[in-house]
């Protein structure tokens, strides 16, 4: 069967399945009806109708206008009755014979009361067990897999073959624990795979429409990266994909599980000590406009793990690769890390520009070592005045840093250090915390250091950060947000028009990410909130409608 045919129908169901939003904590029904084995793949909802006002409102947000709901979608396929939109429903991949590695044959479960009616609206053909319908010039098949669910599907063969479950799909769920059960139950799409025939049928799909496969890298190209890659290609189980829609945000969740014996399975089961401080790794930072903020919970056993085993075994040649084996081999000494990337003056002077490391830990001093080595093996030592007893409080450490990394060292420096011959930064201690800039902004480390004092709020406190931090789950392990905003301001008006421009927000809501693990379950959280996907949107939108009209590009006529 034609490739695009299949990737139409998994595209045309799917697009009935994100027009609904189940707000209550159950599993998705249909999956007791999918045999546990078998299925390559499962994509499920627990209620095609329900909470169809809160979708309204999250796409009008982002979109500024409403859609026309699942009576009219279901009525543009041609289906005017015999769908139970109060039912669960799914897609589920089957293996394609001969189709290659990876290769799936998706069928739909589709909930029905009244199965003549449905076959009757579609114009159904035939009088066995499955018939036959046209729709937008292809043919498909549909028949009743059990009292109340139609399976449908654009091959014959994979509708008639198809067998209701004696244990179902459910127990697959199961296996993930009390963190299934809440992404699951919290969530509007489902999906679930072991994590072979994930990545098989991620890069087949994609493969379908001409892209390269995006699972099947090596490289991430770092040590710290590309370690975690072949990890989890060797040890990951099973994986859960779920996305939930609110009024204010879309929030993608991936969970996994691994084998019982590996690093990631002891990472993952690893529990924070309840008398742990709770403080977020973002606190000792200011709060200034940023692109990056990331904060790792470096005292959570399961950080001290990957630690320990992806530690390092020796000297690199590659400068990042460096940085990264100075962190990895700081972190039994701290309590918690975290990384800043500020707004640069201009794009002219780099995107990376205004760079800081802070760590707390009981004597900093230790992962002081690490960086400073790591400066050093750039050039022969830092240069500048060291200052003991600083202004900020007494014990207090500043070290001024300015090197020339060695030639081919920094291929992208001029874009992302600005266009200088030397590399400078501060290095600094006081009790209980460190500092590392890597920024020719010297009021920086100032800010940092009054962190609590004199009036300087932490970052965590940022009005719009926290309020995405909120939707993201608790205890993390690491947590990142992504301001686009300096992104916006600073480009948005040579990506669109003026007028675009005009309407944009002055501020945007950052993008939020999370990793946590309990119970041998590790969880990924992305949260994009309404007014960042609304800005860019609108930001997009205004390129395209804007670009015939450049006068350095020919028009349609042209």
């Amino acid at each position: 069967m034609h490739a695009s045919r299949i990737a139409r129908f998994c595209l045309l169901v799917l697009s009935l399945f994100v027009l609904a939003t189940p707000a209550q904590a159950a599993t998705p029904r249909v999956l007791e009806v999918i045999p546990k084995d078998g299925p390559l793949a499962v994509v499920a909802v627990d209620n095609l109708e329900r909470s169809d006002a809160r979708l309204r409102e999250l796409l009008t947000a982002v979109n500024g206008a409403g859609y026309a709901g699942i009576g009219a979608l279901l009525g543009a396929m041609g289906v005017r009755e015999g769908i139970d939109l109060s039912g669960s429903a799914a897609i589920v991949f089957l293996p394609m014979e001969g189709g290659g590695e990876g290769a799936a044959m998706p069928v739909a479960l589709l909930p029905s009361r009244d199965p003549e009616a449905f076959f009757a609206s579609v114009s159904a053909r035939g009088e066995g067990d499955a018939r036959t319908f046209e729709y937008s010039g292809a043919m498909y098949a549909a028949r009743v897999v059990k009292p109340g669910y139609l399976v449908v599907g654009n091959d014959l063969a994979s509708v008639e073959s198809f067998k209701p479950a004696e244990q179902g799909a459910s127990a697959n769920i199961t296996e993930f624990g009390p963190v299934g059960a809440l992404i699951a139950g919290s969530s509007d799409l489902v999906a679930y795979a072991d994590s072979t025939n994930f990545a098989r049928i991620m890069n087949w799909i994609w493969s379908v429409f001409g892209a390269e496969a995006p699972l099947g890298s090596e490289s991430l190209g770092g040590y710290f990266p590309d370690r975690l890659l072949q990890l989890l290609k060797s040890e990951s189980r099973g994986v859960l994909l779920a996305a939930s829609f609110d009024p204010g945000a879309l929030r993608i969740d991936c969970a996994s599980t691994f084998v019982a014996d590996g690093v990631l399975n002891r990472a993952a089961q690893s529990p924070k000590d309840a008398g742990a401080p709770a403080e977020s790794p973002l606190a000792t930072m200011p709060a200034l406009p940023y692109l990056l903020a990331l904060g790792i919970d470096a005292a959570h056993p399961g950080v001290r793990i990957l630690a320990d085993e992806l530690g390092p075994p020796g000297r690199s040649t590659k400068v990042f690769v460096q940085l990264e084996l100075a962190i990895l081999g700081a972190i039994p000494s701290m309590e918690a890390l975290s990384l800043v990337v500020y707004e640069p003056a201009s794009v002219m002077f780099g995107s990376l520009a205004r760079t800081m490391f802070s760590w707390r830990a009981p004597a900093p001093e230790e992962g002081a070592r690490a960086f400073r080595e790591w400066v050093e093996s750039l050039d022969q030592r830092p240069q500048g005045d060291k200052v003991f007893g600083s202004k900020y409080e007494p014990g207090a450490e500043l070290d001024s840093w300015s090197i020339t990394p060695p030639a081919g060292a920094f291929p992208m420096a001029p874009m992302l250090l600005g266009p200088f011959p030397d590399i400078q930064g501060k290095l600094g201690t006081k009790p209980g915390r460190a500092y590392l800039t890597w920024s020719r902004d010297a009021a920086l480390m100032d800010r940092a250091a009054k962190v609590g004092l004199d009036g300087e709020p932490p970052l965590d406190r940022d009005e719009l950060l926290s309020r995405v931090s909120s939707m993201l789950p608790k205890p993390r392990i690491i947590d990142a947000y992504f301001d686009t905003t300096p992104i916006i301001k600073q480009i948005g008006p040579m990506m669109a028009g003026r007028h675009a421009a005009a309407e944009l927000p002055a501020k945007v809501s950052p993008l939020g990410a999370a990793v946590t693990a309990e119970q041998r379950v590790a969880r990924l959280s992305i949260v994009a909130p309404t007014d960042l996907l609304k800005a860019w949107r609108t930001l997009s939108q205004s390129a395209a409608d804007d670009e015939p009209s450049r006068p350095d590009r020919p028009t349609k006529k042209e």
